[in-house]
Order: C-alpha cells, then sequence, then structure tokens
C-alpha cells in the first residue's frame, strides 16, 4: 500500500503502520505458521496496480 509522498503524504500513514505491526505481531505470535492452500495464484485485471485476488492458507495453531 501507499501513502503518497511530498505534501500529499497521508496523515494517517504512522498509525496505519502501526496499527499492522501491532495486529501482525499479535496474528503470528497466536498462528506461528502459514501454508499455503493453493495449487496457483491469481491477480486482479488491472493495468496500475497488481495484486492477489486471493491468498488462501491454513494456519498452524501454536501449543497451547
Amino acid at each position: 500500500m501507499a501513502f503518497g509522498y511530498g505534501i500529499h503524504f497521508c496523515l494517517g500513514a504512522q498509525p496505519a503502520r502501526t496499527e499492522a505491526q501491532i495486529g501482525l505481531d499479535g496474528l503470528l505470535r497466536r498462528y506461528p505458521a502459514f501454508v499455503g492452500a493453493y495449487d496457483s495464484l491469481e491477480f486482479k485485471p488491472t493495468a496500475l496496480l497488481r495484486g492477489l485476488k486471493s491468498l488462501p492458507l491454513v494456519v498452524v495453531r501454536a501449543p497451547a
């Protein structure tokens, strides 16, 4: 994701990055391993942004 540059830089960029870091840290602590559950990847048909339509994963829960 992009937050712009220079005068057009998003004011919410730093809170969004902090929120993502906290969320991903908690997710990876609870589910330390991810395994891809796909045969092939399908991308969105766009000329500007390249992105996946979906990314199916199987998560492995940490031992209690």
